[in-house]
C-alpha cells in the first residue's frame, strides 16, 4: 500500500533523473506494473510526452523493430530483459534513432554485458541503473554507468540510496554490517509502503523501524562500498525475478499443484550464470496415475495444464518448461 506522500517523495527526487522539458519518453511496460511510473511520472512532471509501445508490438519482433525507428523516443524506460530483446536488431543504433539520448532501467539486475553492448550502439547516451522494490516507492538508488564502471566492474553498481532513504547492510541478526560485508539490504525513510493490504502476518514480517525511520526487508543479498554505493548480489528467499516481475517459486508450485493432471510439482528458475539473472522458469512435474495415457504427445499435455491453470495464476508466472518426471527429489 503506496501512500500519496511516497508518491510524491519519488516524483520529487526523480529530478535527479536530469530529464529535459518535454522529453518524449517510452511507455513499454504495463500501467499494473511499477516500472511504468517511472515513464509517466516524471513525463507529467516535466511537460514531457509518452511514446506508447502497444503490447501488439512488444509481442511481435518484426512489428516491434519496425516501428521503434518511427518513434520519436528521447528517453527509455524499461527493464533490462526487454533492451536484450530490442538489441537483437542491428538496426537499433544511435545513427538511426539520434534522438535517443537516455537509458533508465530498473525492475531486474542490469549486467555488464546488457551496458556494455548498449554503450556500444550508442557511446553519446546516458545509461542509469537504478534499484528498488515496489515496497519502497519504484526506485530508492540510481547512477549514471560510467566507462570505468563498464571497464572494470564484474557486477554493476546499483547507486547510491537518495538522501532521504538511508540504506544499510544487516546480518541474519539484524545487525548493521560494515562497508564491503554482504547481507540484506534495509531502506528506511518517508518512501516505504505502509505494508501489504489483508495481509497483517506478511506486513509484520517485512516491515519495521529503524532509528526512529519506516524500514524494510528487502529480501535482496548486497553491499555497500566505503563511499555508499550499493551493489545487488542476489535474493535470501524464493523470491526470483523474470524480465521484471517479482515471483514467488512457493506460490507457482502451490498453484502446480491444483491442476487435476498433477499429483506433486515444483518450480525451478534457470539461470543464466554470465548474465547473473533468471533466463525461464522451469516445472518439474509428477503427474497422477493414468494421465501420461490420456495424451499422445508431451506437448498436448503441457497446453491442458496451461490452459486449465490460465486462470489461477498471471502469464508471466507460467513456467515456460514442463519436465515431467517420475519422483521429484526430496531431501532427507
Amino acid at each position: 500500500m503506496i501512500i500519496s506522500l511516497s508518491f510524491v517523495n519519488w516524483v520529487l527526487s526523480s529530478s535527479e533523473f536530469d530529464l529535459s522539458k518535454q522529453a518524449k519518453i517510452l511507455v513499454q511496460a504495463p500501467y499494473s506494473f511499477d516500472l511504468s511510473v517511472m515513464s509517466w511520472a516524471p513525463a507529467l512532471a516535466v511537460g514531457g510526452t509518452l511514446c506508447v509501445l502497444p503490447k501488439n508490438k512488444t509481442d511481435n519482433f518484426k512489428a516491434l523493430f519496425a516501428v521503434l525507428p518511427q518513434m520519436p523516443l528521447q528517453v527509455w524506460v524499461s527493464t533490462p530483459s526487454f533492451i536484450d530483446m530490442v538489441l537483437l536488431s542491428d538496426d537499433f543504433i544511435a545513427e538511426k534513432m539520434p534522438n535517443l539520448t537516455h537509458f533508465y532501467f530498473c525492475g531486474e539486475e542490469l549486467t555488464l554485458g546488457t551496458a556494455v553492448k548498449l554503450r556500444t550502439r550508442f557511446p553519446q547516451a546516458q545509461i542509469v541503473n537504478s534499484f528498488g522494490p515496489t515496497e519502497a516507492t519504484v526506485a530508492f538508488s540510481a547512477v549514471a554507468m560510467t566507462d570505468e564502471m563498464l571497464e572494470k566492474a564484474e557486477r554493476l553498481p546499483i547507486g547510491y540510496a537518495k538522501e532521504d532513504s538511508p540504506t544499510v547492510i544487516v546480518d541474519s541478526a539484524g545487525q548493521i554490517l560494515p562497508a564491503g560485508s554482504f547481507g540484506e539490504i534495509i531502506v528506511t525513510g518517508p518512501a516505504i509502503s505502509k505494508g501489504y493490504i489483508n495481509d497483517s502476518q506478511k506486513t509484520k514480517q517485512a516491515f519495521f523501524r529503524l532509528d526512529g525511520l519506516p524500514a524494510y526487508h528487502t529480501g535482496d543479498i548486497g553491499s555497500m562500498d566505503g563511499n555508499g554505493m550499493l551493489y545487488y548480489n542476489g535474493r535470501k528467499d524464493f523470491q526470483i525475478k523474470l524480465k521484471g516481475y517479482r515471483i514467488e517459486l512457493e506460490e507457482v508450485a502451490h498453484v502446480l499443484n491444483l491442476s487435476q493432471y498433477i499429483e506433486s510439482a515444483v518450480a525451478v528458475p534457470r539461470y543464466d550464470r554470465s548474465q547473473h539473472k533468471v533466463q525461464q522458469l522451469l516445472a518439474y512435474v509428477v503427474l497422477k496415475s493414468g494421465v501420461r495415457k490420456q495424451f499422445e504427445k508431451e506437448l498436448t499435455l503441457t497446453q491442458a495444464i496451461k490452459a486449465e491453470l490460465a486462470d489461477e495464476m498471471m502469464a508471466y508466472m507460467m513456467p515456460s518448461r514442463f519436465i515431467y518426471c517420475d519422483q521429484l527429489p526430496i531431501t532427507p
